[in-house]
C-alpha cells in the first residue's frame, strides 16, 4: 500500500511547511519530475539536440504512462500548453452553425465563460445554468458541454461520469478540464 504523507514528504519538501492549494496555476513539482526535466535537458546539452527525434519517443513513453493512469488508450491522450490552449483548439475545430448551443455551469472557471461571446457571433447560444438544471438544459442543439471535474469557486465535484453518458446519448462533445483535482481523484475515461 503507498505511503501517502512518505510521497508527499519526499516528492514535495516544500509541502513541509506549507499548504498550497493552488495547483492549477502553479502546482508543486515533484521531485522526480524536476530530476527527469534535468535529465532532458542536460541529454539536449550533451549532445546538442542532435537526438530530437528521440523525444517523440520519450513523448509517446509519457502518453502511455498517462493512458494507464486514467484507464484510457495512449492515442487519446494529447499535450497542451495549458487548459486554455486545449479549450480552443476543441471549440474552434467544431463547425459551428446559427443555434447550436453551448452548455456549462454557473461560476465555472472563467476560461469556459470567454466563449460566450466569440461563439455568440456565430450565431451560438451559451448556455450558463446550475448543476441542478443540466440534465433538463442539454437540448438536441448543444454540440458542447464544458466543465470542471471539482468547480474552482463553489468546489462542486462534479459527477461527470453520468454527465458523460447524458453527453454520449445526446451525440455532444464533453469537454471536461480536470485541472482543479489532476492527481487528487481517480479518473476512468473507460
Amino acid at each position: 500500500m503507498t505511503d501517502w504523507a512518505q510521497v508527499r514528504d519526499q516528492e514535495f519538501p516544500a509541502l513541509r511547511h506549507w499548504t498550497y492549494l493552488n495547483t492549477a496555476t502553479y502546482g508543486q513539482m515533484p521531485r522526480r519530475a524536476v530530476s527527469a526535466m534535468d535529465r532532458h535537458n542536460q541529454r539536449r546539452e550533451d549532445l546538442a539536440c542532435s537526438d530530437y527525434l528521440s523525444w517523440f519517443d520519450d513523448a509517446d513513453e509519457i502518453r502511455a504512462s498517462i493512458a494507464r493512469l486514467v484507464h484510457s488508450e495512449a492515442g487519446d491522450i494529447a499535450f497542451f500548453q495549458n487548459a486554455s490552449s486545449a479549450l480552443s483548439t476543441l471549440v474552434n475545430g467544431l463547425e459551428w452553425k446559427p443555434g447550436d448551443r453551448v452548455l456549462t455551469f454557473d461560476d465555472e472557471f472563467p476560461n469556459h465563460l470567454y466563449w460566450g461571446a466569440q461563439l455568440a457571433t456565430r450565431g451560438v447560444h451559451f448556455d450558463i445554468v446550475p448543476y441542478t438544471r443540466f440534465a433538463e438544459s442539454l437540448t438536441p442543439r448543444t454540440r458542447l458541454v464544458m466543465v470542471s471535474t471539482v468547480n474552482y469557486s463553489t468546489g462542486l465535484l462534479a459527477p461527470v461520469q453520468e454527465m458523460a453518458r447524458q453527453c454520449r446519448e445526446n451525440g455532444t462533445v464533453f469537454y471536461i478540464d480536470g485541472t482543479q483535482s489532476m492527481g487528487a481523484l481517480e479518473f476512468d475515461f473507460a
